[in-house]
């Protein structure tokens, strides 16, 4: 074996490449864990801002070049709480853990810490609080959910009409044009564009579901056992069964093992690794199928965009500026992210390549634009129903069981 390294590392620095050797010792590997913390939701309430907001356009050039636009928080308040509670958690695993050079060169990442037997404990306690913490962070946005959207539409809207006099003082007649969602509205379009904002934040408000999922935090671990220690198990569980033999100690012998066994250091750390085990166990437990999940991801956009057509629709009597581009937003949606292999997904995907054919031939004249936009809000109509059909069926699926359910730790 040794003669193998020794070759691989000349090999390595034959074709210009760094070996670099650590010495990791392996015994301090069995007195602790592995642990790296994954956190998420920091950015649930943050959107990139567009020019437009804030009263510059899209067409200026100049100033586009030299200044690049930011971010924007629909609840700035939440934002910092929940940016307060992820650093807090971040601060926990550089508490208790520690970092060894070692340890990186093992793992090739920087994100992996040591956590010894002895500070576990605490680390659980403090972990604990901070999902409480968590808990009741989401519970206050909750209580408050309908407030956050309306003071955010309130917000938004008003700076949207400082923003549209703004640019019309500058450029008058200028058209606005908001190139993330293809949106456009010509100078005397100021209060469809003050409503398409208010519709706009609330479909792009997230959800309390988005919420829930999406602020998190969660550790994994891995469990280090050294080729001494599964001899030692392995000979501790041979002589119990010999022990074991003995009927006429067998209560005496069990009571005293179930002692030792609670009382000893090792049984302590072991205890520790089940607990992990099963935690394991259980996050797998609760992991979706990524297939259905993704299709769910896809219905739900394609339910925006849909949506947000007919409300147009029903509220204007027609198909405004560049509002049917959401169409061809559907059409690459469906095919960026597998529409194809949704079961029975032939009737979605002709409507959708139909609205695309009717999109892009448009009315045969002047004539015959009513109809031709009559024909769109019917196929929308019809696309809405399947989808909605086709969400149901899925939500159903995922919580009839999982992918974790046919796994085996």
């Amino acid at each position: 074996m040794t003669a193998q390294i020794e070759q691989v590392k000349a090999d390595i620095v034959n074709h210009g490449g760094v070996v670099v050797e650590q010495e990791a010792d392996i015994d301090l590997l069995s007195k602790g864990m592995l642990i790296r913390i994954s956190v998420g939701g920091t950015t649930i309430f943050d959107r990139r801002l567009n020019f437009e907001e804030i009263g510059i356009s899209s067409h200026d050039t100049e100033i586009r070049e030299w200044i690049r636009a930011g971010t924007k928080s629909y609840a700035p308040h939440y934002s910092a709480k929940i940016n307060s509670w992820s650093t807090q958690c971040r601060q926990a695993v550089k508490r208790y853990c520690r970092e060894f050079e070692s340890i990186e060169a093992m793992t090739a990442s920087r994100h992996w810490r040591f956590l010894f037997f002895d500070a576990y404990p605490a680390f659980r306690d403090r972990w604990d609080e901070l999902m409480t913490m968590r808990d009741d962070l989401i519970a206050d946005i909750e209580s408050e959910y309908d407030v956050l959207v309306e003071e955010a539409v309130t917000f938004y809207v008003e700076q949207m009409a400082k923003s549209w006099d703004t640019l019309q003082a500058k450029s008058e007649g200028i058209t606005i044009h908001f190139p993330d969602t293809g949106e456009s509205f010509e100078a005397g379009d100021r209060e469809q564009c003050l409503e398409w904002m208010e519709q706009y934040v609330r479909a792009d408000f997230p959800t309390m579901e988005d919420i829930r999922v999406g602020v998190y935090a969660d550790y994994m671990v891995n469990l280090m056992f050294t080729s001494a220690s599964l001899e030692q198990a392995a000979a501790q569980e041979a002589e119990s069964r010999a022990r074991a033999t003995q009927a006429q100690l067998e209560a005496e012998v069990a009571a005293d093992e179930l002692w030792r066994i609670q009382t000893t250091r090792e049984a302590r750390e072991q205890a520790i690794k089940q607990a992990e085990l099963e935690r394991m166990r259980e996050r797998l437990r609760q992991t979706a199928d990524p297939y259905r999940e993704a299709m769910q991801q896809l219905l739900a956009e394609l339910t925006g965009h849909v949506q947000a057509l007919l409300d147009g629709y029903a509220k204007h009597g027609s198909f405004r500026g560049r509002s049917l581009n959401r169409i061809e937003n559907m059409t690459e949606l469906w095919e960026m992210m597998g529409g194809r292999y949704l079961d029975d997904n032939e009737k979605m995907e002709q409507l959708i390549e139909r609205l695309q054919g009717m999109r892009e031939s448009g009315p045969a004249d002047d004539s015959g634009k009513e109809a031709w936009q009559d024909r769109i809000g019917s196929n929308l109509m019809d696309l809405r129903g399947l989808i909605t059909t086709k969400a149901d069926e899925l939500a159903r699926q995922m919580q009839s069981g999982t992918r974790a359910g046919a796994l085996e730790l």
